[in-house]
């Protein structure tokens, strides 16, 4: 069993792109919250983007649709040009 340090929170999600992602939509924590539809608090986009609060298929959705992109995208990291990427732990694509 993974222990973390004391008071550090243990990551539960794979590495996501949420804090990048925010950041170039120029969009607080609090914004993304009153986006988020189900209640998420401000303190809940953080543990999303820190990875030690579990994405729901939902949230991952929802995620998609504030920052406009494809849901893989949110796990998906740039390693060149824009049509260059690594591929995450999970790869999720926006359903139709």
């Amino acid at each position: 069993m993974e222990r973390s340090k004391p008071g550090v929170p243990k990551k539960t999600s794979p590495h996501n792109r949420l804090h990048e992602l925010r950041e170039s939509a120029g969009l607080s924590q609090v914004e993304v919250a009153k986006r988020f539809h189900g209640g998420v608090t401000p303190a809940g986009i953080s543990r999303h983007e820190q990875g030690v609060k579990h994405l729901s298929h939902v949230a991952v959705e929802q995620y998609g649709e504030i920052y406009k992109v494809w849901t893989y995208e949110l796990f998906r990291e740039r390693i060149g040009g824009d049509d260059a990427w690594q591929d995450g732990q999970y790869r999720l694509s926006r359903s139709t």
